[in-house]
């Protein structure tokens, strides 16, 4: 489940390994630049598809592991796999792979879904200390130091003029990806994460419970059920169905909560706690009116995706749960 990697390995890591002079050699397309300031050279070069820079002070190593691995990032990989293609880097460079530092991970799958992937875009909502971003082909969340991005594969792969995978051709690909990007040591406690921390099965475990959580505290907008007249036992449901009906008239949950969250950045309220007491009494005419209900699209793609990580788990990390296309 590990994509795009950014990892450092500092000289005083590699004391047996001549930095500039042995490792060129194992790379390819090599350039070298020299800092006219300061004389000093480094060297760029790819491994594989990855993009490895090297200098006095260490090497650095990112792009695509699934690539890298199985020749297209629409795979995604087993913990197994994910074990062997760190392996299979450390061999190519001679370098001991597993004390690099992470700088950069992301955490990927694929979910076959029943519908368009864009259909599902409108019900996910909002995310505390998230900015919430939606593009023609996806959702960003965006954090200090995560990402959180929902996006249809199939779609990218053509816009990027990519070959989509046979067993993916002409079906629904709902990507999630988990994105860490700054300070990963810090978000795990450790004076840094090292690539031995993500081949320890019990700290892949605690990145899959992160994946999980981060995808559970996205709100999900409920949807509204079909009816021919109100449907009144008391008062109080009475005026909370007729605020339903106001918000529905108004574009729905969805957008009047998208209003409100613009126009806090534009500063229309007083204060922020305005806007999001506003947000909050929204949310909570639909979570008490009986006419609403969540949402089936919502509900599919919960099941599949907390399956799909249990299977992960109850398989100890060692094999493809369904769904997954095997490498050719």
């Amino acid at each position: 489940m590990i994509d795009t990697i950014k990892l450092w390995l500092s000289a005083e890591d590699l004391i047996d390994t001549d930095i500039m002079a042995e490792l060129p050699l194992k790379l390819s397309n090599t350039s070298t630049l020299v800092n006219d300031e300061t004389n000093k050279v480094k060297v760029t070069g790819d491994l594989g598809s990855l993009s490895v820079l090297l200098s006095e002070s260490g090497v650095s190593i990112k792009g695509s592991l699934s690539k890298y691995y199985k020749g297209n990032n629409m795979h995604t990989l087993t913990f197994k796999e994910i074990e062997d293609a760190f392996v299979k880097i450390g061999s190519a460079l001679g370098i001991p792979i597993e004390k690099a530092k992470v700088r950069r991970l992301d955490i990927t799958e694929n979910y076959v879904v029943d519908y368009p992937v864009s259909n599902y875009f409108p019900y996910m909502g909002g995310m505390t200390y998230y900015d919430r971003l939606q593009m023609n082909n996806g959702i960003y969340y965006n954090g200090n130091k995560r990402t959180v991005l929902f996006y249809d594969k199939v779609h990218e792969r053509k816009l990027k003029k990519e070959p989509v995978l046979d067993c993916y051709l002409n079906k629904n690909v709902f990507r999630y990806e988990l994105r860490f990007m700054n300070r990963l040591g810090g978000q795990f406690s450790k004076p840094a994460l090292l690539v031995s921390d993500l081949l320890d099965k019990a700290f892949f475990r605690g990145l899959l419970i992160i994946y999980i959580n981060q995808y559970q505290g996205i709100y999900k907008h409920k949807s509204v059920l079909h009816y021919s007249k109100l449907k009144i036992s008391n008062r109080a449901e009475f005026w909370q169905q007729i605020k339903l009906l106001g918000v529905e008239s108004v574009g729905g949950e969805a957008m009047l909560l998208q209003t409100i969250r613009q126009g806090n950045k534009d500063k229309a309220f007083k204060n922020k706690m305005v806007a999001h007491r506003i947000m909050n009494d929204i949310r909570n005419i639909y979570q008490a009116s009986t006419l609403s209900t969540s949402n089936s699209l919502i509900d599919e793609l919960d099941i599949k995706i907390e399956t799909k990580i249990k299977e992960y788990v109850k398989l100890n990390l060692s094999s493809q749960p369904e769904e997954l296309c095997a490498a050719p």
